[in-house]
């Protein structure tokens, strides 16, 4: 047990000035769709949880933030439209991209398979 501990100290070691250097910037939470607001407008706000029993986090949004569907890129109101008739929403994965240092939405990507259209 004691050379369990002794390598993984030893690995720590090694990796900390690595991770010293290394900033993260962004986070990408990976959410369901039924677990996600979104935004009204471009320069409102989205709101999702990352777990069922989770509080609700409210991000912002503005107009450089880019929507995806199924890796192709659309406006909001194309976006909404479009996952609105989604039936699979807990199954739909989406990931959303805060920039921590902005504290906003840069991105919301969402990954549909069955009943959607473009």
């Amino acid at each position: 047990m004691k050379i369990k501990v002794l390598i993984s100290a030893f690995l720590l070691s090694i990796a900390m000035p690595a991770a010293a250097e290394m900033a993260v910037i962004q986070m990408a939470y990976e959410v369901h769709l039924k677990e996600l607001r979104l935004p009204r407008n471009e320069t409102g706000t989205i709101a999702f949880k990352t777990c069922e029993s989770c509080d609700y986090m409210t991000k912002r949004v503005n107009s450089t933030t880019q929507y995806k569907l199924n890796g192709k890129l659309m406006s909001l109101v194309k976006l909404q439209d479009a996952v609105s008739d989604v039936a699979n929403r807990g199954d739909t994965l989406v990931i959303v991209y805060h920039h921590l240092k902005m504290d906003q939405v840069t991105a919301v990507s969402i990954k549909v398979q069955g009943n959607h259209h473009d």
